[in-house]
């Protein structure tokens, strides 16, 4: 069982400023929801910071999400963050 991420309504706000230049759209519940099931420890990386790393498109990645070889955490329908360590495993 997970438990739920417990955040001053300050912290929020500051999360959602620094998510807001890539993510305009980004509602606290789009980020609970995220939270809900992550690890604690896990890094995550937006879908650009994904491509610059791997050195591939955005569409590359959708490509492997929806095969299988890479899972993301959906903030929205259109909004997903990597885990960093998936990232990483995918150079090896």
């Amino acid at each position: 069982m997970t438990e739920k991420a417990q955040l001053t309504e300050s912290t929020w706000a500051a999360i959602i400023a620094l998510l807001s230049p890539a993510y305009p759209d980004i509602t606290r519940n789009d980020l609970q929801k995220a939270l809900d099931g992550a690890k604690a420890d896990e890094k995550y990386v937006t879908v650009a910071e994904a491509c610059k790393i791997l050195s591939v498109s955005s569409m590359t990645l959708r490509r492997w999400e929806h095969r299988g070889k890479l899972s993301g955490k959906r903030l929205t329908a259109r909004k997903v963050l990597y885990p960093l360590s998936q990232i990483r495993g995918m150079l090896a």
